[in-house]
């Protein structure tokens, strides 16, 4: 049987998509006549391109984008677009094959004629361009955007073969015959609470406690039997480690190496059976959520928003359950 190039590059990268049709997408790029939708980063970002889970929200909507107006996504690679060196070369690549193999790159020189700047994000005003080549700045990270995609978004951030033979491989090292239910809890400090970024909230250390304690109950009272593991996630491993979990018994409380972005977060996603969002800010956190491995997993998140937190309850997929914290009793529950 002969396969097709795009049937081919699946089986040399050990995938197997449902969702997205690669020779139907690879046809479309081809066309004489296709219309293109293309990222463009802002001169004034100082090539400041974003996190990796920013990059990936982008990704996102401007696929989802691209089908809805029948434009193919790509990305304007003038001087400000430093997303590929930022941090880790070639790190989408690495670790989004699918991603890297759909999006397409112009250099300025190559759309000289036929483009148009989009200075807003008005669909129906897009829809009416002419141009081949329509330029928009980064879209804005709502869920909605795409929340009708799920399947296809879920398949565009499948990892890399390299990626997961790398962390399968640890995992099997650490959890080799622990059958525990793995209990993840993902914090975010670093820059955000600071004057660069003051409404991002970052990680509480009293709310960790104790919604991990709280979770922690809530499993135990649906398997009374069953063992729990702690998986502690972040960067800031001094902050993990000073972490108190007094008042619950956990089978081990784990804290994962330093890995690369691409490997942390498909640690995460392939690992937990349940996740708390310790800040509610973090598009890494979120991504965990969404691409979890475990289709029966509880997603938690702390519903700490107000009128100025830049996410709200209605960014977070309605079956996530939001926890609420006193912050006087330190007593926690559940939100709708």
């Amino acid at each position: 049987m002969n396969l097709s190039e795009a049937e081919l590059w699946q089986k040399q990268n050990n995938l197997n998509l449902k969702y997205i049709n690669l020779t139907k997408l690879d046809n479309w790029r081809k066309n004489n006549l296709t219309k293109f939708l293309l990222i463009e980063i802002p001169k004034d970002w100082n090539g400041e391109c974003g996190g990796f889970a920013n990059q990936m929200w982008r990704f996102a909507v401007i696929y989802v984008w691209g089908l809805q107006l029948g434009r193919y996504p790509g990305i304007f690679n003038n001087s400000a677009w430093t997303c590929d060196s930022l941090n880790l070369p070639n790190e989408i690549e690495e670790t989004f094959p699918v991603v890297h193999k759909i999006f397409i790159y112009f250099k300025p020189n190559q759309i000289e004629n036929n483009t148009k700047y989009q200075i807003n994000y008005d669909l129906n005003e897009m829809i009416k361009s002419k141009e081949k080549y329509l330029r928009i700045l980064p879209p804005p990270q709502i869920h909605k955007l795409f929340k009708d995609f799920r399947n296809q978004i879920k398949e565009l951030f499948s990892f890399s073969n390299k990626v997961r033979t790398i962390v399968d491989k640890y995992i099997s090292e650490i959890f080799r015959n622990d059958s525990s239910h793995k209990l993840c809890v993902h914090t975010r400090l670093g820059d955000f609470g600071t004057t660069k970024w003051p409404r991002h909230h970052p990680t509480r250390k009293d709310f960790t406690e104790e919604s991990t304690k709280f979770v922690f109950n809530e499993i135990k009272q649906i398997n009374k039997n069953k063992e729990i593991s702690l998986i502690l996630l972040g960067a800031d491993k001094k902050f993990l480690s000073d972490l108190n979990f007094d008042g619950i018994n956990p089978k081990r409380v784990f804290i994962p190496k330093n890995m690369p972005r691409g490997q942390d977060i498909y640690f995460s996603t392939k690992i937990c059976n349940t996740l708390i969002i310790t800040a509610s800010v973090s598009t890494f956190g979120w991504w965990i959520g969404y691409l979890l491995n475990d289709i029966k997993s509880q997603i938690y998140f702390y519903d700490d928003f107000d009128d100025n937190t830049i996410f709200q309850r209605k960014d977070f997929l309605p079956e996530w359950i939001p926890l609420k914290f006193n912050l006087k009793t330190k007593q926690i529950i559940k939100g709708h």
